[in-house]
């Protein structure tokens, strides 16, 4: 009977674990669409800027700080691509704060869920639901004579350090690679008034 319910028990942790590996939210992660998203961005407000017109307008433009317009990057290892900030730093949405805490109000967990957010330490989430975002979020796509699209990243953060399987793709890119970044300002995942989607011209570089 005992060997019975600790099988049982067994079967239901671990396919409860199989659900949260692809349920579960991370800062980071990459969905079934190839999109990475970091710190906090959420697909809902990337449906936002992508269902607008991309406006350009050299006053709400960026600046790559790193690269530079042609630079050579050497590719022994990831480069921190830097650009600069566009109006205030994206936060998470007020309401979902405490007052007591200047950080997200976070739920008690239950013992099952806390048990499966250690063993699943690591683990890349599947999507991107989350918190609605509130402030600037940044979209950058990365592309080539040959792909439209290498590596595609929606970021709240300035900077952005390809992890190892985007940087493979980067670097495995023949001639230059253009890198186009567009940003807009959200108010609970949708795009305020006046603020986007705004188009920085793109900067080109290579990887050797």
């Amino acid at each position: 009977m005992r060997l019975r319910r600790a099988i049982i028990s067994g079967g239901a942790f671990f396919g409860a674990a199989y659900l949260l590996t692809f349920t579960a939210c991370d800062e980071e992660g990459t969905t079934e669409d190839g999109i990475v998203y970091i710190g906090g961005a959420t697909d809902e407000a990337l449906d936002a800027l992508l269902a607008g017109s991309a406006k350009s307008d050299s006053g709400k433009a960026v600046t790559f700080e790193a690269p530079t317009k042609d630079e050579v990057i050497p590719g022994d290892e990831p480069f921190t691509f830097i650009w600069s900030e566009a109006g205030a730093s994206a936060r998470l949405d007020p309401s979902h704060l405490d007052p007591t805490h200047f950080g997200p109000l976070q739920r008690e967990r239950p013992p099952l869920e806390r048990a499966l957010g250690v063993a699943l330490q690591g683990t890349r989430s599947a999507h991107a639901h989350g918190d609605p975002i509130s402030g600037v979020a940044y979209y950058l796509v990365f592309s080539s004579s040959s792909d439209d699209e290498i590596v595609r990243v929606f970021t709240t953060n300035t900077d952005y350090t390809p992890g190892q399987d985007e940087w493979g793709k980067l670097r495995g890119a023949e001639g230059k690679i253009s890198l186009r970044l567009t940003w807009a300002d959200f108010e609970t995942n949708r795009v305020v008034e006046g603020g986007g989607p705004w188009a920085t011209p793109a900067i080109s570089f290579t990887i050797q």
